[in-house]
């Protein structure tokens, strides 16, 4: 092994563990933003489907982004991804009650478009960039028909 296969091999996984981190965090954060008893007047002026399905969006690019570090992006571990994030957003919902705020089934609704946009944002970045760099296509779902 040469010093240069072995800094690059510390530098991919200080990026893994770096994607991995910032999804962890991503996602803390979601869950400490949607259940702490917020007055009605903080989210006055917002459109709350909007920041449903924008953070749920970031959460599923997020994850996939982490996914990919570590196995390939196929379509079917993309789909198991988007429904794990549209099931804890039905979680989310019902673990708003205990702390006083609204269940509400088209705030569930907003966070599974929310993850449809996050995955085709995924699948376009990843094409873009296979585009951008003239990477050799493998099967990943910008490159691969939906048998994957």
């Amino acid at each position: 092994m040469t010093a240069l296969s072995s800094t690059d091999s510390i530098k991919s996984r200080a990026v893994r563990w770096l994607t991995a981190a910032v999804l962890f965090v991503y996602w803390c954060a979601m869950a400490t933003g949607t259940h702490v008893p917020v007055p009605p007047k903080v989210t006055e002026g917002f459109w709350d489907k909007g920041l449903h399905g924008s953070a749920y969006a970031g959460l599923m690019f997020l994850a996939a982004v982490c996914w990919s570090m570590y196995r390939r992006p196929t379509w079917r571990a993309l789909l198991a991804i988007a429904a794990a994030c549209s099931c804890y957003g039905i979680v989310d919902e019902l673990l708003q009650i205990p702390v006083g705020r609204d269940c509400d089934f088209f705030d569930w609704v907003a966070d599974s478009i929310g993850v449809t946009g996050g995955l085709a944002a995924f699948v376009g970045a990843q094409y873009v960039w296979r585009f951008v760099t003239g990477a050799e296509p493998d099967h990943s779902p910008a490159t691969s028909n939906m048998a994957d």
